[in-house]
C-alpha cells in the first residue's frame, strides 16, 4: 500500500496541531470582518490546497496501479486511518473568536474535508464492488445495488475531486467488463470528459489511455463486416483508436488468441512457456499457462499434453498458501479454463461413451461447484458434442433402447438447466474466462510527459464474453431439447402402434394355424373312416381288425403331431413343453416302440408258418398236376372212341 500509506504520512505530518497555530495571527483587530475572513481563508487554503492536491495524487496513483486489489482489506484500513485524521483535522479553536473559528471550520470543511471524504467514500465503493465480485456468494440473491449519482460527474466539483471520481469508474468497469452498449458509452463519455479536463497533468493522460484500451477492447468483440460508429451531439466517429506501445502485448496476445494471428511475438510467448514448461514448471506464470493451453488446445491439439499441464497447475494451486482476494480468484478461474479446454479436447477425441460419461463428467463440475465461480461451459460442452449427438445416434438404430433414450434427454434437461442458471450468475458478475494475477495485470505506460507509471488493468489482455451469443446459444439447446422430446414421443407413438400391428398378426397367425391343425384332424378322421370301412372287408377275423385300426390310428397320430410341429412359430424347446405335451409324445413314443416289436415278432411268426406249409403244399400241386393229366387221357380215350 505504498501510495495510500504515502497519503496517510502526509496528512499526518501537514495537518497537524502546529498548522492551526498560526490562525489566530490572521485575525487583526482594526480590521474589518471580511478583511479578517479573506485573510483567514487565504491563510487556510494556502495549507490545504496542496495537501489535498498531494493527497488526490496520491489516491489516484493507488488505483491506477491497482496496489489496492493485492490487499482489500488493509486498503479499506489505510483508508479509514485517513478519514479519521482529517475528521480529526476539522476541529478549530480560535480563543475569544467564536465566529472566527466557525468561519475557519466552514472553510477546511468545504476546501478540504468534503472533497477529501467525498474521495475515500467514492475508493470504498470501488473496495467493496471488486470484493464483492470476487468473493460472489451463488446462493445469495441481491436483487440490486446502485450507488447515487454513480456515473455522474459534477462539473462544479473540485477538478482534482472530478478526475478521482473518473479514476474511480473507470476502476469499476475494467474490473467487472462487459460486453454492453451502456459500458461503451460509459467509457467514450469518460475519453471525453478526461480530454475536458485541464490542468490535471499526466494522470488524466494515464485514464484515457486506460480507456481507450478498454475501447478497443470491446470493439474487438464486434463480429460483422461492417464498419461500426457511435456518435456524440450527432458527430460521428469509429472505433479506430490505436494504443500505445506499451500494450503491443497485450494487442498480440488478443490479437493470436481471438483471431488467429500468430504475430512473432506471439509465437515467442508460447514458445517461451513451452520451454519452462519442459525444463522448470515451477517457473510458469498465468500467463504462460494462458499460451500453453492455447498451443495444445488449438494450435497443436493434445490431449496428453493438456492433462500434464492440468496435472503441473494442479500442484502449484495446492501447494500455494497465503495470497490476495485477486489472486484467488485468478487462480480459480485459471483451474476452471484448464478443465475446460481438457474437457474440449476429451469430447472431440471419443472419450466420453455412454458407459463412463457421468462419472467422466462429473469431475469437470465439481471443482467449479467448490470454488462457486458458477462456470457455465462444461454443461454446455456436454450437451451439444455428447448429450445431444448420442440421443440422436439411439434414435438411428433399428431397435431403440427407450429407457437410455428417457435417461439422456433427464441429463440432457437437466445440464440445460445447470447451464442457464449459471450463465444469468455469469452474466450478473460480468464473469471472465481467464484472469491473470496481480503482478500479471500490471504494465507500464509512459505519459506525455515521459513519465513511467506501472498502470493496473484488471481483464488485461481477456475480452469480456457476449452474453447475448451464449443466451442465444442457450436458446437453441433449449429448443433442440423440445424436438428431442416430439422425436421421442413419436417413436414411442409409433412402437405402441407397431406392437398393435404385430399384435393383430400374431392373433391371425395362431388363427390360421388352428384352422390347418382342425382341418388336418378332419382329413385324418375321414381318411381313418374310408380306410376302416375298406379294411374291414379285408380282414376275416377280429382280432386283425383291431391291430389294423390301431397302426392305422396311430398313423393319424404321427400325422397330426407332425402338422403341429410345422404350424409352431419357432423351434420346438422340449425343456419348455407343457407337461400335457410330454404325455403325448411320451405315450406316441412308446406306441411307436410297441408297433416296431410286434411288426418284428409278426414277421418271425409268418416266417415259420410258410415254412412247416412249404410241403403240403408241394404235394397237392402235384397231386393236381396228376389229375390233369388223367383227364386228359380220359379225354382222349373218349374222343377216338367209334
Amino acid at each position: 500500500m505504498t501510495n495510500l500509506n504515502n497519503a496517510l504520512t502526509n496528512l499526518q505530518t501537514s495537518l497537524n496541531p502546529v498548522w492551526r497555530a498560526t490562525l489566530p495571527g490572521q485575525i487583526n483587530l482594526a480590521s474589518t470582518l471580511e478583511q479578517n475572513r479573506t485573510s483567514l481563508e487565504t491563510e487556510l487554503l494556502s495549507k490545504v490546497e496542496p495537501v489535498l492536491s498531494n493527497l488526490f495524487t496520491d489516491l489516484n496513483k493507488s488505483i491506477i496501479e491497482g496496489e489496492y486489489a493485492n490487499d482489500l482489506a488493509a486498503a479499506k484500513q489505510v483508508l479509514a486511518n485517513i478519514e479519521a485524521h482529517i475528521v480529526a483535522s476539522a476541529t478549530f479553536n480560535i480563543p475569544g473568536q467564536i465566529d472566527y473559528t466557525a468561519f475557519s471550520q466552514g472553510v477546511f470543511s468545504e476546501k478540504f474535508l468534503m472533497p477529501a471524504r467525498n474521495a475515500i467514500k467514492d475508493f470504498n465503493k470501488l473496495l467493496e464492488s471488486v470484493k464483492g465480485q470476487l468473493n460472489f456468494e451463488p446462493n445469495v440473491d441481491i436483487l440490486f445495488h446502485l450507488f447515487k449519482n454513480e456515473y455522474v460527474i459534477d462539473l462544479g466539483l473540485h477538478a482534482d475531486l472530478r478526475l478521482f471520481k473518473l479514476n474511480v469508474q473507470v476502476a469499476f468497469i475494467d474490473h467487472s467488463l462487459k460486453f454492453d452498449n451502456g459500458t461503451f458509452r460509459k467509457l467514450i463519455m469518460y475519453v471525453e470528459a478526461l480530454s475536458a479536463i485541464a490542468g490535471v497533468g499526466s494522470i488524466s493522460d494515464i485514464l484515457k489511455t486506460k480507456c481507450e484500451f478498454l475501447i478497443s477492447k470491446l470493439a474487438h468483440r464486434f463480429d460483422t463486416d461492417k464498419t461500426t460508429k457511435y456518435g456524440i451531439d450527432f458527430q460521428y466517429h469509429s472505433f479506430n483508436i490505436t494504443n500505445p506501445p506499451e500494450l503491443a502485448y497485450y494487442d498480440n496476445v488478443i490479437k493470436g488468441h481471438y483471431d488467429g494471428i500468430y504475430t512473432d511475438e506471439f509465437k515467442n510467448r508460447y514458445k517461451t512457456a513451452i520451454s519452462k514448461f519442459e525444463h522448470s514448471q515451477s517457473s510458469l506464470t498465468f500467463d504462460d499457462y494462458h499460451a500453453l493451453i492455447k498451443y495444445y488446445k488449438d494450435i497443436k491439439p493434445s490431449l496428453k499434453k493438456s492433462k500434464e499441464l492440468l496435472v503441473a497447475y494442479d500442484t502449484l494451486y495446492t501447494t500455494t498458501s497465503s495470497i490476495s482476494d485477486f489472486d484467488k480468484r485468478s487462480r480459480d478461474l485459471v483451474y476452471s479454463y484448464l478443465e475446460n479446454n481438457v474437457l474440449s479436447l476429451e469430447l472431440d477425441e471419443g472419450e466420453f461413451t455412454i458407459e463412463n460419461w457421468e462419472l467422466k463428467f462429473s469431475q469437470y463440475t465439481e471443482k467449479a461447484t467448490v470454488l462457486k465461480n458458477s462456470n457455465f461451459f462444461p454443461f454446455f460442452k456436454i450437451i451439444d458434442k455428447f448429450l445431444k449427438v448420442e440421443i440422436q445416434e439411439q434414435f438411428n438404430l433399428e431397435v431403440i433402447n427407450f429407457d437410455r433414450v428417457n435417461g439422456l434427454i433427464k441429463a440432457y434437461e437437466q445440464n440445460l438447466s445447470k447451464l442457464s442458471d449459471n450463465l444469468s450468475i455469469c452474466q450478473t458478475t460480468n464473469y471472465l474466462t481467464y484472469q491473470l494475477d496481480y503482478s500479471g495485470c500490471k504494465t507500464t505506460i509512459v505519459d506525455i510527459t515521459g513519465a513511467s507509471w506501472s498502470c493496473f488493468i484488471a481483464s488485461s489482455f481477456v475480452l469480456p464474453l457476449d452474453f447475448a451469443y451464449w443466451r442465444k446459444i442457450a436458446d437453441d439447446l433449449s429448443s433442440e431439447l423440445v424436438k428431442l422430446k416430439a422425436l421421442r414421443d413419436l417413436r414411442v407413438s409409433l412402437r405402441k402402434d407397431i406392437t398393435e400391428i404385430y399384435d393383430v398378426k400374431n392373433k391371425l397367425a395362431e388363427s390360421d394355424k388352428r384352422h390347418i391343425e382342425i382341418l388336418s384332424i378332419f382329413a385324418a378322421i375321414v381318411l381313418f373312416v374310408s380306410n376302416e370301412v375298406q379294411l374291414y372287408s379285408k380282414l376275416k377275423s377280429v382280432a386283425d381288425a383291431v391291430v389294423f385300426t390301431l397302426f392305422f390310428a396311430y398313423a393319424l397320430g404321427l400325422f397330426v403331431m407332425m402338422i403341429w410341429f410345422v404350424t409352431r412359430p419357432a423351434a420346438v424347446n422340449l425343456r419348455k413343453l407343457p407337461t400335457t405335451h410330454r404325455i403325448l409324445i411320451g405315450v406316441f413314443l412308446s406306441g411307436f416302440i410297441s408297433a416296431g416289436i410286434y411288426l418284428y415278432c409278426d414277421y418271425n411268426s409268418d416266417s415259420s408258418i410258410t415254412i412247416r406249409s412249404k410241403m403240403p403244399m408241394e404235394k397237392r400241386i402235384d397231386s393236381l398236376k396228376q389229375q390233369v393229366k388223367m383227364d386228359s387221357l380220359k379225354f382222349s380215350q373218349k374222343k377216338y372212341l367209334p
